[in-house]
């Protein structure tokens, strides 16, 4: 297990803890924590990373039963997970790509608003992204060693 990020608090009704994690196995993993004290693995994703997974992060909750991870990985790719909740149903997790950096990404970061993701990729640079009303993710920022750019889009 190379990352771990805890469901936020009122993430899930049965007031049972839950987190994520990310691993050398290029897998995603939800673990939950039984009534009886285990820890017991509630979904694994069916993941499109090809290399290790180095962060996973749980956005802090913005809408009523709508959960949202990032996964970022070794082989460049930053992953946008989300899960809706609905009764009586199995939990279903989808999978969206952010961007393909073409390297190494090695964190992800959300503002404590959701508004924003962190990305910190290999080469030295984070770049901040923001999802639109039609759903579809722009770079907002790049923050570099020697400076910090706005981009205009």
């Amino acid at each position: 297990v190379n990352s771990v990020s805890w469901a936020p608090s009122g993430a899930y009704d049965d007031g049972l803890p839950r987190l994520m994690t990310g691993g050398c196995d290029n897998g995603i993993r939800l673990w939950k924590r039984s009534d009886e004290m285990v820890w017991e693995e509630d979904v694994k994703m069916e993941t499109e990373h090809s290399d290790w997974v180095r962060d996973v992060a749980w956005a802090p909750p913005i809408l009523p039963n709508v959960n949202v991870v990032a996964s970022c990985s070794e082989d460049g790719k930053v992953l946008i997970w989300t899960s809706e909740k609905k009764e009586d149903q199995a939990e279903r997790w989808k999978s969206t790509l952010l961007n393909d950096f073409g390297g190494p990404v090695w964190r992800v970061s959300w503002s404590l608003t959701a508004q924003l993701l962190a990305v910190s990729s290999g080469d030295s640079d984070v770049s901040l992204w923001k999802q639109g009303l039609d759903g579809v993710w722009s770079q907002m920022d790049t923050m570099s060693d020697t400076a910090a750019t706005l981009q205009e889009g």
